[in-house]
């Protein structure tokens, strides 16, 4: 018998988004597990933290929250800080390096548990050091085939490359890009045409079953290989900041697809959810 354990992992960085108000839990993968155990998913982080009182702080916020953290490991680097700077609502990161998960390591006591785990999310950014790529993609490797792999491909600063999103497309289901990074992978693969070209491409180079495109207050689009379909924005009464809204689109889709719903019941649960995140200040409600 599978041991209990989570139902989705974020593969990746967890960290303190300092924005100007103050520091919140931060780092994709971790920010979708917070949303997803909100939505009744249960999910773990495989992470790592400092041995450091930010690093205590990051791991007691992370359990208030109900989160499965004995897949964190602690190490001598410091915990991850990013400073975020809003223009007009627009987040703008500046990531320190080297962090804590840079040096992730995967504990023995995942192994058990890989069986029972139907969803994993990872992006770019944590695969900027080898230590941590090679830790995340041991983990994908492992997972058994009906899992959904999705990318949320996630490009910072200048911790990307060709590289990078060519071996994780390589692992991937579902690829999640917003309409900024497209443009960016365009021209990193040599690709001309308009954006649905450019997802056709990606879609049938990489044989995935959905390319998710977000588009902020344009809304998104879900590509299945045959059609295109166009979602409206959810309705949001007052945009604070932008800052983890593409993190509660994909648990909201996550989770949606986890239950057997539609892929369209997906794309609306997800934009419901991400213009609920943009009321509020930071990634999380």
């Amino acid at each position: 018998m599978t041991p209990a354990g989570p139902q989705v992992l974020g593969l990746g960085e967890v960290l303190w988004d300092m924005l100007p108000e103050g520091k919140r839990c931060g780092g994709a993968p971790a920010n979708v597990i917070c949303h997803l155990e909100r939505l009744g998913i249960r999910g773990a982080v495989v992470s790592a933290v400092g041995k450091d009182p930010s690093g205590d702080e990051l791991l007691d916020f992370l359990s208030g929250k109900g989160l499965d953290t004995s897949f964190i490991s602690r190490n001598d680097l410091p915990t991850g800080q990013v400073n975020v700077s809003l223009d007009d609502g627009i987040p703008r990161y500046e990531i320190a390096y080297p962090a804590a998960w840079d040096a992730i390591r995967v504990p023995d006591a995942l192994g058990p548990m890989l069986p029972g785990v139907r969803a994993a999310i990872y992006g770019t950014l944590a695969q900027r050091d080898e230590r941590s790529r090679s830790a995340i993609r041991s983990v994908l490797a492992s997972l058994p085939d009906p899992c959904w792999k999705l990318f949320d491909i996630n490009l910072r600063q200048r911790f990307y490359d060709a590289a990078t999103i060519r071996a994780s497309l390589d692992l991937a289901d579902v690829l999640k890009i917003n309409d900024e990074e497209l443009p960016v992978v365009a021209e990193l693969f040599g690709l001309t045409g308009d954006r649905d070209k450019v997802a056709a491409f990606l879609m049938k180079r990489w044989d995935l079953r959905y390319v998710i495109l977000t588009c902020g207050a344009d809304g998104s689009l879900l590509y299945d290989g045959r059609e295109c379909f166009v979602f409206p924005a959810g309705k949001c009464r007052k945009v604070e900041d932008t800052v983890g809204c593409g993190d509660a689109f994909l648990a909201a889709w996550c989770a949606s697809m986890l239950r057997g719903e539609s892929p369209r019941h997906a794309m609306e649960a997800g934009s419901e959810l991400a213009a609920r995140v943009a009321e509020h200040r930071g990634a999380l409600l």
